[in-house]
């Protein structure tokens, strides 16, 4: 199955951000963040804070159909969590924006399983 993990800088200051969006998407929108992995064809979906001396990142897995696609979706998209999303975490925690390009995909070069 194809995927796709990356690194999403957090704007400085936005890192509480993060963590109440999470809240809420493991919350009360918890149904509305499995119809969108399952609408968008992602299988596995998985996010990590990681906190380094050059700032806060999101260490992201995404395992689907067109993991490299999904940022673009988010924008893209009309459906209303999905507006939510691309405004709440993608533009307001990590300063992303519908008219920049996605970032390039990331080029796996161990990938070991059992």
């Amino acid at each position: 199955m194809p995927f796709t993990i990356f690194a999403a800088p957090i704007l400085p200051g936005k890192t509480e951000m993060w963590k109440q969006a999470v809240q809420e998407i493991t919350g009360p929108r918890i149904s509305e963040f499995e119809d969108a992995n399952v609408r968008m064809g992602i299988t596995r979906h998985a996010a990590s804070l990681q906190v380094t001396p050059s700032g806060d990142f999101v260490v992201v897995y995404i395992e689907g159909d067109d993991p490299d696609s999904v940022i673009g979706k988010y924008f893209s998209s009309d459906h209303p969590y999905d507006r939510w999303f691309a405004k709440t975490v993608l533009k307001g925690v990590h300063g992303m924006d519908v008219t920049q390009q996605p970032p390039p995909p990331t080029q796996a070069f161990v990938d070991w399983k059992q």
